[in-house]
């Protein structure tokens, strides 16, 4: 199956071509904005699912975008597809996702379930404490950039206040696109466990749950 998504925007240099799909890349022209993340994070989706996306384009002319995946049509007699490397079905582990983008929302939600986790979404750090009142989870995937109540504050509470005092063996994950020099250790001290950086590898981020959780289950 093969899809394309043209544009007559302001183009793409054929030089730049090449690095468009990094993170953080941008290019400089007037008519860019964001972060840099979109094109990486697409391009890993359509990898994961076994595809490819190429892109072409001309200055003052527009861009066409091709993703093209490996799907036909559907047979009862095929054995169904093998999951991407790094989601093998596992169960029994609750996460609570605390992520104010939809986007990340869905395709994180989507990624764990189909790896047999069961998924929460808290849309902001006041949701995800009101979720914490009323049950608890194997792990807490926690977003730094939550509008009000951010991930490092949120963390601080969910280790300090008394009422939240079930939760003290629960791993925390920090999650961020914008890793600087002693985040890490400012996540520690807010009291969270481990931390990875925007756009993941989904194998990665199943490696650092599955270690935190283990840790937690482990024998004293």
């Amino acid at each position: 199956m093969a899809f394309r998504v043209s544009d007559s925007g302001c183009g793409i240099p054929e030089d730049k071509l090449g690095v468009i799909f990094e993170p953080f890349e941008q290019l400089t022209q007037a008519c860019n904005r964001g972060a840099g993340l979109g094109l990486a994070i697409v391009r890993r989706l359509v990898e994961l699912m076994g595809g490819r996306i190429e892109a072409r384009s001309r200055p003052d002319e527009g861009t066409t975008m091709t993703v093209t995946l490996p799907f036909g049509l559907a047979d009862e007699q095929e054995d169904p597809p093998a999951p991407p490397p790094g989601s093998e079905i596992r169960t029994g582990h609750r996460i609570l996702l605390v992520e104010d983008d939809l986007f990340n929302q869905k395709t994180a939600t989507a990624l764990l379930q189909k790896s047999g986790y069961a998924v929460r979404v808290a849309g902001t750090g006041l949701e995800a404490l009101h979720i914490l009142e009323e049950t608890g989870f194997d792990c807490i995937l926690m977003d730094i950039h939550l509008p009000g109540l951010d991930g490092v504050e949120t963390a601080r509470i969910i280790r300090n206040a008394p009422e939240f005092r079930a939760h003290a063996g629960t791993p925390i994950i920090a999650v961020t696109a914008n890793a600087m020099l002693g985040d890490r250790e400012r996540f520690l001290a807010a009291g969270m466990n481990d931390f990875i950086a925007k756009p993941m590898e989904f194998s990665s981020l199943v490696a650092v749950i599955e270690n935190a959780t283990s840790a937690r289950s482990a024998p004293r």
